[in-house]
């Protein structure tokens, strides 16, 4: 049983379209790749279809952006609907000086790998059990600032709205979350302990 090279085939065609050439089948036996042309057939493959697949992402309108400023984008990044957002440099102030009380909605578990110092963890997904037993540590009347994973993470906007909903006056949201408190290289609290690393 012989087995029979595709590209071999592929050629065979092209040949016996454009040269006309006579048909036979030991053509198709032959062995003429070797193995460095077989791998640049490859990559060349892979180029194209990486090139096709680059044109086709960039002419759609619901395209991935491949490069992005990701401050410009925490700066852009739209919250519900009577939200306030806060940067990098007022949340550090307000960490500093203690006029805020900073909250994570991020699940437990996420919380205790790593916060910002000194932040209550009030679950979003479990808020309705949550809040009764943090409420007492959140104002009413002065900044609560909240926030999650990092830009493409909601769960800041969602607790901020039931903050808000709960009567908080002063709700803001930190949209760069602790991806970005992180790599700005500020200190990040683990455990309920509040170890500092």
């Amino acid at each position: 049983m012989q087995i029979i090279d595709l590209s071999i085939v592929y050629r065979y065609h092209l040949r016996t379209l454009f040269l006309s050439r006579p048909t036979d089948m030991s053509y198709f036996t032959q062995r003429t790749n070797s193995p460095k042309t077989v791998i640049l057939q490859a990559v060349l493959i892979i180029v194209f279809a990486t090139l096709v697949a680059f044109g086709v992402n960039s002419a759609r309108p619901d395209g991935i952006h491949l490069f992005e400023n990701w401050s410009q984008k925490a700066a852009e990044r739209q919250v519900g609907p009577g939200l306030r957002t806060v940067t990098f440099d007022e949340i550090r102030e307000k960490t500093g000086d203690g006029s805020a009380v900073i909250v994570d909605a991020r699940d437990a578990d996420f919380y205790l790998l790593g916060h910002i110092p000194g932040a209550l963890n009030l679950p979003v997904h479990n808020f309705d059990q949550a809040y009764p037993e943090t409420s007492q540590q959140l104002p009413f009347d002065e900044p609560i600032i909240v926030y999650c994973e990092g830009f493409n993470c909601e769960m800041s906007d969602q607790l901020a709205e039931k903050l808000l909903f709960a009567g908080h006056s002063q709700v803001l949201v930190y949209t760069g979350g602790i991806e970005e408190w992180e790599g700005k290289g500020m200190p990040v609290e683990t455990g309920e302990s509040g170890k500092t690393r």
